[in-house]
C-alpha cells in the first residue's frame, strides 16, 4: 500500500511539472540529535580544569618575577665587581709607582733630606771592611 501511494504522488508530480522534469524528492525530518545533557560532575571537572590552569599560570608569573629579580641582583653584583677590578688596578698602578725606585730615591732627598754617604762614612757590620763590594759578594756566592 506504500509503494501505491508512492506511485501515486510520483504520477501528481509528472503531470504538475511535466513529463521530462524530476519531480522533487521529499526530505525525510529526522530528529534534531539529542543534545547530551550536562551533569553536575562534568561541570565540576570543568571547573576545577579551569582552577589548575589559572593557578598554572599564576605559578609561571610568579617563577618569571622570581628570576626577573635574582637577574637583576646578579647584573648589579656584575656591576661592583667590575667596579672593584678598576680599583685594584688603580691601587696595582699606584703602587707599582709609590714603590718605584726613582720616587723612593726622590723622596729620600727632598722630603726627609738624606744624602749619599762618602766613602769614610760607611760603617760595615761584622767588623771587617769590605773594599770592594762586587769582589766579597762574587767570593761569597762562589765560596772562594
Amino acid at each position: 500500500m506504500i509503494a501505491a501511494e508512492q506511485w501515486y504522488e510520483y504520477q501528481t508530480s509528472y503531470q504538475k511539472y511535466g513529463i521530462d522534469m524530476k519531480p522533487a524528492e521529499r526530505r525525510v525530518r529526522s530528529a534534531a540529535p539529542a543534545r547530551p545533557a550536562v551533569r553536575g560532575r562534568d561541570k565540576g571537572t570543568a571547573m576545577l580544569l579551569l582552577l589548575l590552569v589559572g593557578l598554572v599560570c599564576v605559578a609561571l608569573i610568579i617563577i618569571t618575577a622570581y628570576s626577573a629579580s635574582i637577574t637583576y641582583s646578579i647584573n648589579q653584583m656584575l656591576a661592583e665587581e667590575e667596579q672593584i677590578q678598576n680599583e685594584i688596578a688603580n691601587l696595582t698602578v699606584e703602587l707599582k709607582t709609590a714603590t718605584n725606585i726613582e720616587t723612593i730615591e726622590e723622596r729620600a732627598l727632598n722630603e726627609l733630606g738624606m744624602t749619599y754617604a762618602e766613602i769614610h762614612e760607611i760603617a760595615y757590620v761584622g767588623g771587617e771592611d769590605i773594599k770592594d763590594f762586587s769582589v766579597a759578594l762574587k767570593a761569597r756566592a762562589y765560596n772562594e
